[in-house]
């Protein structure tokens, strides 16, 4: 026994799926979207971190060259004061 359906509740009901799919492929879209910017995104965090290592190998230099030049400032006070304490000696004893 067959059951019959308006024809008007099978056209809101065509209707009904119709928008339906607009929107799971309206969704889909959204969803490829999100994915691509993820990638994107993931891209750019990946160049980020590139960029964080190099500038954590160019701290850790300058760091090196800063020790370095602290030892060099040392020294070259060290001397200069030997210096001084040798002209003087000088002078001392062409006063004698």
């Amino acid at each position: 026994m067959e059951q019959f359906i308006p024809d008007d509740l099978v056209a809101k009901l065509e209707d009904r799926i119709s928008q339906a799919v607009k929107r799971i492929h309206s969704l889909q879209e959204t969803v490829q979207l999100l994915e691509d910017e993820e990638a994107g995104l993931r891209q750019t965090i990946a160049g980020l971190e590139d960029r964080v290592r190099e500038l954590e190998s160019e701290v850790a230099r300058l760091k090196h060259l800063e020790e370095e030049n602290a030892q060099i400032v040392e020294r070259h006070q060290a001397l200069s004061q030997h210096l001084r304490q040798l002209v003087a000696h000088l002078e001392q004893n062409l006063q004698e």
